[in-house]
């Protein structure tokens, strides 16, 4: 006999529990097998859920046996949770209504078992009163039970065991599946867990229910079976009273995620150093255990944490987020974290300086800080391959832009707003690949890089409310005088495109433009806003639009 295979990804094993399966799925096979019970096997062994399934059993065409199969009701007997998928054609079967009353029978004599109903397309009420096709059918198979084996008392034990089973509590699923399937692997999850342990949450893998969360973080209960917690509290739950030894004795903890809850305890005396996930914002913490290392963390996020600075050396971390940390005043080396993707220190407000490190990364994807308002020293270069976001918005008192030390062609989003800076290095055109420019509200902007008439891949360009810009790395002359510039959208053959036009100074006649003079084009500008820019202080302007771009101008 052929058995349903277990979940490698489980954790558990006989020789530490009496129980060798999760879950023993209980259904009629034909009718559902393919279109529901494959689908919830495989998301049950996903979820690490081991599961025992009797359909190699029922296809050696064993179904009409008179006994349950030994390996069967064996397979009960060691299975925490019986799951009994009841659907149209459940009372066809005597096999099944015999396993259903088998696992019944099994139910009864253990505390620690349970037995969950699924209605299939079925309603409980129709099962609870074998009404219908459904009774119609159970009648039949109990008169062919009788014909086959003398057996006149099926029928009213079948009936009790469906009325039986009909009033407990399980699930509904109709055409709402998806939320359904989704509520019940939760609570199948949940269930397993708690089986574990039923008693002692401190040693259970998993902690997630408020109140037990609670008493392990706050008692030092919690033991070396914990994998994962997560910090879940009801709104206007109690603070935890975070222990310094809360961690010490979950060395296999992999997992710690805080959704809304609200600690006191400024420290720590260990983290374990096998813990992949920190997702805890405003964490009471100021530093790091000293004995943390931290080898395995993949993702440390702490927005709106007490956190100071700290020494950045996790060698597979790939995402970090320490926004709107107030306490924050620098960011140190991270050459030791060479798998970084992810930075984000935005509405840290008293950062002031950033390592030179944070600009040389070969595999950085998204680096923002925005709002942070006393950020003076930013990296000096930046050479990062790999990125493709990267904003400074809000970071008023930041002056200089870096230079730019090797092809960035990944980099699509540039967002300079509100900054202090006074022109962009000549170097930033080896960002080869810009989309999104954003240079709004950057008063003390002068000059811009003649590159950006190059980008054929620029598409938005703000510079609106900056009224000291003056030129793009080149300027018209006139008499010896500079001359502000024009702005015409046109279309050309290939695609729609941007220019400025030199214009001379105004005068009483007609504006007309010099046949010879040259015009600054923006092969792919798809939108450009120039509202109270310096190079509109004129207005004198000439719009033709024909095709798609948008400009921001104000009216002369």
């Amino acid at each position: 006999m052929a058995l349903s295979t277990i979940s490698s990804s489980s954790s558990s094993s006989s020789a530490t529990s009496p129980w060798l399966y999760d879950v023993f799925l209980s259904y009629r096979g034909e009718d559902i097998r393919n279109i529901f019970i494959s689908h919830l096997y495989f998301a049950l062994t996903q979820k690490g859920i081991r599961t025992f399934a009797d359909e190699d059993v029922i296809e050696q065409g064993l179904e009409g046996n008179d006994e349950i199969s030994l390996a069967i009701f064996q397979a009960m007997k060691v299975s925490r949770i019986s799951i009994i998928v009841l659907s149209n054609d459940y009372s066809i079967s005597s096999w099944c209504l015999d396993e259903l009353l088998k696992i019944l029978d099994q139910y009864k004599k253990s505390e620690q078992q349970r037995v969950l109903p699924i209605f299939y397309h079925i309603d409980p009420s129709v099962v609870r009163h074998q009404r219908g096709t459904f009774g119609f059918a159970l009648a039949n198979c109990a008169r062919h039970a009788e014909k086959l084996n003398g057996d006149t008392n099926k029928l009213q034990l079948w009936k009790a065991a469906l009325r039986e089973v009909a009033n407990l509590s399980g699930y509904h699923l109709t055409g709402d599946r998806r939320l359904q399937m989704h509520h019940l692997l939760r609570d199948m999850g949940r269930e397993v867990v708690r089986q574990e342990s039923p008693k002692i949450p401190g040693m259970r893998s998993r902690l997630f229910i408020p109140e037990e969360v609670c008493d392990v973080l706050e008692d030092d209960t919690g033991r070396v079976n914990v994998e994962a917690i997560l910090v879940d509290l009801r709104e206007g739950d109690d603070i935890i009273y975070l222990s310094p030894k809360a961690f010490e004795n979950m060395r296999r903890l992999r997992f710690f995620k805080v959704r809304n809850a609200h600690f006191s305890g400024d420290r720590l005396e260990s983290l374990p150093n096998g813990i992949r996930v920190i997702d805890w914002p405003k964490c009471p913490l100021q530093y790091l255990p000293p004995k943390f290392h931290g080898n395995k963390l993949v993702m440390l996020r702490m927005p709106g944490s007490l956190i100071r600075p700290i020494r950045l050396e996790f060698k597979n971390l790939t995402i970090m987020d320490f926004s709107d940390c107030e306490f924050l005043t620098k960011i140190s080396d991270i050459s030791s974290c060479p798998n970084l993707k992810e930075m984000h220190l935005n509405y840290c407000r008293n950062l002031v300086e950033v390592h030179d490190s944070v600009g040389v990364h070969d595999k950085l994807f998204e680096l923002s800080l925005d709002e942070c308002s006393n950020l003076k020293s930013f990296t000096r270069r930046l050479q990062l391959r790999s990125l493709h976001f990267l904003s400074l918005r809000g970071c008023s008192s930041l002056q200089n832009f870096p230079e730019i030390g090797c092809q960035m062609q990944y980099l699509r989003v540039i967002d300079l707003k509100g900054t202090a800076i006074e022109e962009l290095p000549s170097s930033i055109e080896h960002v080869t690949g810009l989309v999104h420019l954003i240079l709004e509200d950057c008063v003390n902007l002068k000059h811009l890089p003649s590159c950006l008439l190059q980008w054929k891949s620029l598409r938005w360009l703000v510079l609106d409310d900056c009224p000291n810009i003056v030129n793009f790395g080149m300027e018209a002359v006139h008499n010896g005088q500079s001359s502000p510039y024009i702005v015409s959208a046109r279309e050309n053959e290939a695609s729609s495109s941007t220019e400025l036009f030199p214009i001379p100074p105004p005068t009483n006649s007609a504006i007309s433009l010099p046949q010879d003079s040259s015009s600054l084009r923006f092969p792919s500008l798809y939108q450009l806003d120039l509202a109270n820019s310096g190079l509109t202080r004129f207005f004198l302007i000439k719009v033709s639009v024909v095709s798609t771009p948008f400009l921001n101008l104000p009216q002369p």
